[in-house]
């Protein structure tokens, strides 16, 4: 949402775990002023310090805030606290609070896959999977040119939900998981990393990128909080051995078949939800992907067609 249209805010005491720092000095003055005089108690049941302010219409954010986008999550970091828009604290709230409710029939760390269904600008679907014989993570998407700039964002909110489940649900009786993430797309992960673009760019100006060279730029802080997240950064193809917890990594899958590589583009072009469907059961059986032709794709329509309508077996 812009800023100008922000009108109620929170302040909270305890730093959001999921959520994304953001600098603005005008605006950051503005709150510090509001929530020093003037607040409004909120109680959550977790206990935690949470004051609410309404911003006057005289010091509502100017036209040199217009333009300018807070994404779910976001918040600025104050000397009276973290300050949050009043909406944006709700939904986390109602998503924690949708995360106790969960009551998955099997444990979660018992499961062998989940499978999570993606969907990109109202219009195409692709699929999360999550193996958890083999701790790993991929997406199949059979429109990646459609789809890849939406990548980072969805990796960061399928390990949330992920970890949030784990957390709540299975800390107690197994350990919790962490994402070893390829030093090269760690640094691309920065709502996720929360790595500054200071610190980015020090990281790519630099010879080589490096655990130890991560580690010189970022602080305390910051790798608390990283671990509070379950995320750490690894060399591509290993795997942590020194740390405790659950070592998880990110899966390519590359062969995932892409609906516009035929000439009939007209026929496979809206054929996401037979893709995805196909890429489900292919990847909970780990089967070799083989649904690669232009014929395959009415096959599979008609006998999906076939089972529901009940002469399929």
């Amino acid at each position: 949402m812009p800023w100008v249209k922000c009108k109620e805010w929170v302040c909270i005491k305890r730093e959001p775990i999921w959520g994304t720092e953001v600098t603005h000095n005008r605006m950051c003055k503005i709150l510090d002023t509001c929530f020093s005089t003037g607040i409004q108690n909120m109680a959550p049941k977790d206990g935690s310090m949470v004051t609410r302010y309404a911003l006057p219409d005289h010091i509502s954010p100017k036209a040199d805030l217009d333009g300018t986008q807070l994404m779910t999550g976001d918040y600025i970091t104050g000397t009276k606290g973290h300050y949050m828009p009043r909406e944006s604290f709700l939904y986390l709230r109602k998503y924690e609070r949708m995360i106790e409710k969960i009551t998955p029939p099997t444990p979660i760390h018992l499961l062998d896959h989940i499978i999570i269904p993606i969907n990109i600008r109202k219009s195409h679907w692709f699929l999360a999977h999550i193996n958890l014989q083999t701790r790993g993570i991929s997406l199949l998407d059979s429109s990646q040119f459609y789809s890849a700039a939406s990548y980072p964002q969805q990796k960061m909110l399928i390990w949330k939900f992920f970890r949030m489940v784990w957390t709540t649900h299975v800390s107690a009786v197994a350990p919790g998981p962490y994402w070893n993430i390829p030093l090269g797309r760690f640094i691309r992960c920065r709502r996720l990393t929360n790595l500054t673009p200071k610190m980015t760019q020090t990281l790519r100006n630099g010879q080589q990128i490096a655990i130890s060279s991560i580690m010189e730029v970022t602080n305390d802080h910051i790798r608390t909080r990283w671990n509070r997240r379950g995320i750490r950064p690894e060399l591509a193809g290993t795997q942590a051995t020194d740390h405790p917890g659950q070592n998880w990594t990110e899966l390519e899958r590359p062969g995932t078949p892409q609906q516009n590589n035929f000439t009939n583009t007209k026929e496979t072009r809206l054929a996401c939800g037979i893709y995805t469907v196909l890429s489900a059961l292919y990847a909970v059986r780990n089967w070799k992907i083989d649904f690669v032709l232009q014929a395959h794709i009415s096959q599979a329509r008609n006998w999906m067609a076939a089972i529901q309508g009940g002469s399929g077996r």
